[in-house]
C-alpha cells in the first residue's frame, strides 16, 4: 500500500494507491505536500515509486515508512533521492521527518528562485554590456580579455569567443609584446584609473582609452 498525503490548510488530505498508473494519474492531475510510502507494494517496490516521481519532475519529499527496510536498502532510497525513512515500530518519528522534509523543499524553493534572480539579473547585465555602442572589454591581472562586447568585437574585426583568454596587446594591438603606452598596461602597472589615446596602426585609427580597476566589496582588485 502507498499512501500519498496531501496538506489542506490544518486538514490533512490523502490518497491512497495501490498502482503505477494510480500513482502517475494522481501526480498529473494534483499538487501534494509529501509522499509517504512502503517499502513493499506488492508488484512493485518503493523505488520505483520514487523513480516515477523524479521522472515527471515533480519536487515532492518522499518518506519511506516501512517494517522490512534493512540499512542497505535505507541508504539505497537516500542515495536516490528520498526524503527519509521511518520504521514502523517508529511511528513517533513520522511527524518530525514530516516537518523536516517540508522544511528542505522550502529551502530548495528558496534558493531556486534566487538562483533565477540571479541568472534574470545576469541576462540583464549581459543586454546592457552588449548594447552599449562603445568598446568594451573586461580584463584580468594577466591582461587577458575576459569579457568583451559587441562594439568591441565590431571594432577590431574579431569575434567575441576568439578573444576571450588572449592578450589585450595581442588583440587590440596586434603586437606579441605589451605596449608601454596602452591605458591598460599602466593601470596593471600603477592600480589607478588612465584615460588616453592610443594608435592603432594595424587599423588606422587613434582610439581614446579609458580604463578602470574593477574592486569588490572590500577593495581588492
Amino acid at each position: 500500500m502507498r499512501v500519498v498525503l496531501q496538506r489542506c490548510c490544518s486538514v490533512a488530505a490523502y490518497h491512497v494507491v495501490d498502482q503505477p498508473t494510480s500513482l502517475e494519474r494522481h501526480l498529473r492531475t494534483s499538487d501534494y505536500d509529501v509522499i509517504l510510502s512502503d517499502h513493499d507494494l506488492g508488484a512493485w517496490v518503493g523505488l520505483e515509486a520514487l523513480q516515477l516521481v523524479q521522472r515527471l519532475g515533480k519536487d515532492i519529499p518522499f518518506i519511506v515508512v516501512t517494517a522490512t527496510l534493512g540499512d542497505e536498502a535505507a541508504v539505497e532510497y537516500i542515495k536516490r533521492g528520498a526524503s527519509h525513512y521511518v520504521l514502523k515500530t517508529h511511528l513517533e518519528d513520522l511527524p518530525t521527518a514530516i516537518h523536516q522534509a517540508l522544511l528542505e523543499k522550502a529551502a530548495r524553493g528558496a534558493a531556486a528562485k534566487l538562483w533565477e534572480q540571479l541568472q534574470q539579473a545576469n541576462r540583464e547585465w549581459e543586454q546592457v554590456f552588449n548594447t552599449v555602442p562603445d568598446p568594451v572589454l573586461v580584463l584580468d591581472e594577466d591582461c587577458r580579455i575576459r569579457r568583451a562586447n559587441e562594439a568591441a568585437a565590431s571594432i577590431l574585426g574579431v569575434g567575441v569567443p576568439e578573444m576571450l583568454g588572449r592578450p589585450c596587446h595581442e588583440v587590440v594591438h596586434g603586437r606579441s609584446e605589451p605596449l608601454p603606452s596602452c591605458p591598460h598596461q599602466l593601470l596593471i602597472n600603477g592600480g589607478t584609473a588612465q584615460s588616453g589615446d592610443v594608435e592603432e596602426k594595424r587599423l588606422g585609427k587613434i582610439f581614446h582609452s579609458s580604463t578602470a580597476p574593477l574592486r569588490d566589496s572590500n577593495g581588492i582588485l
